[in-house]
């Protein structure tokens, strides 16, 4: 009556939701935030291949193709930390995502661009709100150097209008099979403490609307899955740091759109 499919897609969802309830009493840290949650689940991996959702809080540059798609996050609540939600919608080349983390004085405020700068380079730029009222502003670019091959990178807080932190740079790489059903991304962060941060993940397409993925970064490691249902697009990513408990984020995406990948351009 049931195909296997079909019931793997209910347990899917059920699982996420189950999780999200979960989740109520768990400490949730705004970092979670500021990464897709496709993201999330990769090890908070993907500057070289930035999903629809991703091109406006990751990387930029994934805004030169133009979509349109919206999508609203949660994460963890607990009694003394009201909780986080980011809400960000993307009309074609432009993006916007604001972001807040309960009773922390923490809210961000993104506007962001991207276009073609040639036939395989990709370029984007992002300008941010911070809760104290300062400015910054991001660049971004996504090189498809192959058919499976990309790589990106993002310097963030490049110019600030006021001192809302120190500048760092991501950068990124990611290979994408013929099919797209599996994808490998490794990124590199640099820290004011001048080391780098190494995050990595893969995400495994099982079927034309069920994704899982699994990751891996300097002090957590991650997993999380994605299903879409029509328009529909929820995902869902569990984060287990060194020091804090077990963190959990879900989103709702409607009006989602593919990744682009190099396979799409050569």
């Amino acid at each position: 009556m049931f195909t296997l499919k079909y019931k793997c897609k209910w347990v899917s969802i059920l699982l996420m939701l189950g999780l999200l309830v979960l989740s109520q009493g768990l400490v949730a840290s705004m970092g979670v935030l500021l990464r897709s949650i496709r993201s999330v689940g990769m090890g908070g991996a993907g500057v070289a291949h930035p999903d629809a959702i991703g091109a406006v809080v990751n990387n930029p540059a994934g805004l030169a193709h133009p979509v349109t798609t919206t999508e609203w996050a949660t994460h963890s609540l607990t009694p003394d930390f009201e909780g986080g939600n980011r809400t960000v919608v993307r009309l074609g080349s432009l993006g916007y995502a604001n972001s807040s983390v309960g009773a922390l004085p923490y809210q961000s405020v993104i506007w962001a661009y991207g276009r073609r700068g040639s036939r395989w380079l990709d370029w984007g730029i992002r300008a941010q709100q911070w809760h104290n009222g300062g400015w910054s502003t991001d660049f971004g670019v996504v090189a498809h150097v192959s058919t499976h091959f990309q790589w990106g990178a993002v310097i963030s807080k490049w110019i600030q209008s006021q001192p809302v932190g120190p500048s760092t740079g991501q950068v990124g790489v990611a290979w994408v099979a013929d099919n797209q059903e599996w994808v490998w991304v490794l990124d590199g962060e640099s820290t004011p403490e001048h080391t780098w941060k190494i995050s990595t993940g893969l995400e495994w397409q099982l079927a034309s609307d069920w994704w899982i993925r699994g990751g891996v970064n300097a002090s957590a490691w991650t997993a999380g899955m994605g299903v879409l249902w029509g328009p529909v697009m929820v995902d869902y990513a569990v984060q287990k740091a060194t020091d804090l408990p077990h963190q959990h984020v879900v989103s709702i995406r409607w009006g989602g759109a593919p990744v682009v990948t190099s396979s799409e351009l050569f």
